[in-house]
């Protein structure tokens, strides 16, 4: 996963809490990734909910 996602316009979440919503984890590596990237984008916080396991 790693280089997958990318913010394109880093001031729409700067200082911002974000929910990432994933319908399945198996590994996390996904929601993971994201928060990452996110995080070095300028988030706040990132919070990673899923439905199933």
């Amino acid at each position: 996963m790693n280089g997958a996602f990318s913010v394109i316009n880093k001031k729409s979440v700067m200082g911002k809490n974000i929910i990432v919503l994933d319908d399945v984890v198996t590994t996390g590596s996904t929601i993971g990734e994201i928060k990452k990237v996110l995080l070095q984008s300028g988030a706040a916080s990132v919070i990673g909910l899923t439905l199933a396991h």
